[in-house]
C-alpha cells in the first residue's frame, strides 16, 4: 500500500491520526506521537482508530476515486 492512493485531506484529528499509520508504517515512534497527541486531544479510543482505518481501506477498495 503506498501513499498515491491516498487522494482526501484529512478533515478531522481523528483522521490526521490515522492517516500517517498508513503512509509512513516504519517511523513507529512519530506515529504513536501523532496517534497519542490527537487522540487525546479527539478523546478516540485506539480500537475507534483501528475501525478508521480498516473503513478507509474497504473505502479505498469500493471507491478509486474521492468524493
Amino acid at each position: 500500500m503506498s501513499d498515491t492512493c491516498w487522494k482526501g485531506q484529512p478533515q478531522t484529528p481523528e483522521e490526521i491520526s490515522w492517516i500517517p499509520t498508513l503512509i509512513v508504517p516504519k517511523k513507529l515512534n512519530t506515529i504513536l506521537q501523532i496517534q497519542l497527541r490527537y487522540q487525546m486531544s479527539a478523546n478516540i479510543s485506539e480500537k475507534q482508530i483501528t475501525l478508521r482505518i480498516k473503513a478507509n481501506i474497504l473505502q479505498q477498495k469500493t471507491k478509486p476515486h474521492s468524493t
